[in-house]
């Protein structure tokens, strides 16, 4: 009978000890699992905001300086850009009077390479010496001279000695020369060559100082006004600049319908600078 006890003694003994030990084991197996279920909730960080708001200030500045830089460009730009009345000489030895963006030295205007480029002043103002500076380049001052049309905008103030011992076929679209503003024409064709000179779009309303405008020019035969009304000494303002501005041009004679008004050294200062129908040099073009 002590033995049947015994046994279930023992039996009993070996069942808390099984059930202690399975109970600890299980205690530690949740523990230790513990961390690891745990880990993909804390794995999220906050750097990944802090990168796209950094991204988005970089992008931001970026657009900045861009826009920045444009502004500055297109500025840059608009002073480039701006309109000035220039004289371009090509490397066929034809000067053309532009006015528009200013040309440099290597350029290409109308398919020729620029070889020297005078602007500003150096066109539209009185110079500083006897001639324009742009007259002492190269071996001759002679050369094709062209007006471009969009010359017709710039505001020249001197004309002295521009075309001073010229031929005609020198120069061309003489039309878009625009005299509105000039105060000096003084022996602007001294001494050319020419046989006939159109001046019928001339405006010589502020001109002080006509000296010599036409003297010299041996072969002169026609100049050319804008119809049998043109009076320059009515146009132009009081002034005794203007002696001997048709001395020494044999050859001219103005004509209006069948009356001819021939040169003649008595009439050799402004007076001349009219109609022939008003008694002067000038044939209207009408």
């Amino acid at each position: 009978m002590r033995s049947v006890w015994k046994k279930r003694f023992c039996i009993f003994i070996a069942a808390v000890l099984c059930l202690s030990l399975f109970g600890c084991g299980k205690t530690n197996t949740e523990k230790t699992e513990e961390p690891t279920t745990s880990a993909p909730a804390t794995q999220p960080t906050t750097e990944a905001p802090t990168e796209t708001k950094t991204e988005v200030q970089t992008e931001t500045e970026t657009e900045t300086e861009t826009e920045t830089e444009t502004e500055t460009e297109t500025e840059k730009t608009e002073v480039t850009d701006e309109p000035v009345a220039q004289l371009i000489r090509t490397e066929d030895d034809v000067q053309t009077f532009f006015y528009g963006s200013l040309y440099k030295a290597g350029d290409r205007f109308k398919g020729r390479e620029v070889v020297c480029v005078w602007s500003g002043d150096d066109v539209t103002a009185s110079p500083e010496s006897l001639y324009p500076e742009w007259r002492y380049y190269g071996e001759t001052p002679y050369v094709k001279t062209v007006f471009d049309e969009s010359f017709s905008q710039a505001r020249p103030t001197c004309l002295h000695r521009w075309f001073a011992g010229f031929t005609d076929d020198l120069i061309e679209g003489l039309e878009y020369l625009n005299t509105s503003e000039v105060v000096d024409m003084s022996l602007m064709f001294w001494n050319s060559q020419m046989t006939t000179i159109d001046v019928s779009t001339f405006s010589v309303g502020k001109v002080e100082n006509m000296n010599d405008m036409f003297a010299g020019c041996i072969n002169l035969e026609t100049i050319f006004c804008a119809d049998s009304n043109t009076d320059w000494t009515a146009e132009a303002p009081a002034t005794n600049s203007n002696e001997d501005m048709f001395s020494n041009c044999p050859k001219l004679k103005g004509v209006f319908d069948k009356t001819e008004i021939i040169f003649s050294d008595r009439q050799i200062d402004w007076t001349g600078a009219r109609s022939a129908k008003l008694g002067g040099y000038f044939t209207p073009k009408e």
